[in-house]
């Protein structure tokens, strides 16, 4: 029971079970970490994460990376504190100042890249980061069908994007990111045909991911309104006694 790392795992599991304040008595408060076991630090910056706390996430992957600079998830967590609290661009320069070969062995820091790329416009970056990407995983032709959705998404070109996200799924359906952006992209293509077809992607998306608030306001924003329009007037009627 006074293993470090036994309390790290169990914590992780309270963590995957949404005990957060359990898991936090079963962790340091500290985030000076500098002699702990890997597995606790990992541990406690799930937790930060999940507490929404970015800055002391950010100090604790910094010193974490700097005791071991080769594994990724370290580097990930830092981006990911840069990223929340806003700073894209200092995010970037980090990546960038990453060797090559750290880069290439971990698809998630080039993945990461692509996202925050994307949300600065910079598509033709974006675009060369997912040739990179194909580069270095020939084999993942569903990611690969899913980043070039992202990419002509981003640059409006919708039909485009539903093609790649739509091959994406049939090749992956387990590929989630892309049936979601699939039900996206088919939200902005003109036609009623285009929309119920987004509301069958949306749906399909939402039963295997039932927490995703932002899927939620999506059905809520398009769907639920048609839903509530039937409701009233079945309401209507049979106030006024024509049910």
């Amino acid at each position: 029971p006074n293993d470090p790392v036994v309390a790290a795992n169990y914590a992780n599991y309270l963590i995957d079970d949404g005990d957060i304040d359990e898991a936090a008595t079963l962790l340091p408060q500290s985030t000076d970490l500098a002699d702990a076991d890997m597995h606790v630090v990992l541990a406690v910056l799930r937790l930060l994460n999940r507490q929404e706390k970015h800055e002391e996430v950010l100090a604790l992957s910094k010193a974490a990376v700097a005791r071991e600079p080769e594994r990724s998830e370290l580097h990930l967590n830092y981006l990911g504190a840069l990223e929340r609290l806003g700073r894209r661009a200092e995010a970037l320069e980090y990546i960038n100042g990453l060797a090559p070969t750290t880069r290439v062995d971990a698809p998630g820091i080039m993945l990461f890249q692509m996202e925050v790329l994307l949300a600065e416009n910079s598509w033709e970056e974006a675009d060369e980061v997912r040739k990179m990407y194909l580069s270095a995983y020939p084999n993942q032709e569903p990611m690969g069908e899913y980043l070039s959705g992202r990419v002509a998404f981003a640059k409006s070109e919708f039909e485009t994007a539903r093609d790649h996200f739509n091959m994406a799924v049939e090749m992956n359906p387990n590929l989630q990111r892309s049936r979601f952006y699939l039900a996206l992209a088919q939200l902005q293509i003109p036609g009623e045909e285009s929309k119920q077809a987004a509301r069958v992607s949306l749906e399909l998306y939402m039963r295997n991911n039932p927490a995703d608030t932002m899927a939620r306001q999506l059905w809520t924003r398009q769907f639920d309104r048609d839903r509530t329009v039937v409701q009233l007037r079945i309401e209507a009627e049979r106030l006024l006694g024509n049910d």
